[in-house]
């Protein structure tokens, strides 16, 4: 369960960070 839940945890700060850069460029 923790591990399914860092996967998602994962996922939502990579497309954070994307985005975060698209914005900054």
């Amino acid at each position: 369960m923790l591990l399914r839940l860092g996967l998602m945890v994962h996922e939502y700060v990579k497309e954070k960070a994307e985005n975060i850069d698209e914005e900054d460029i």
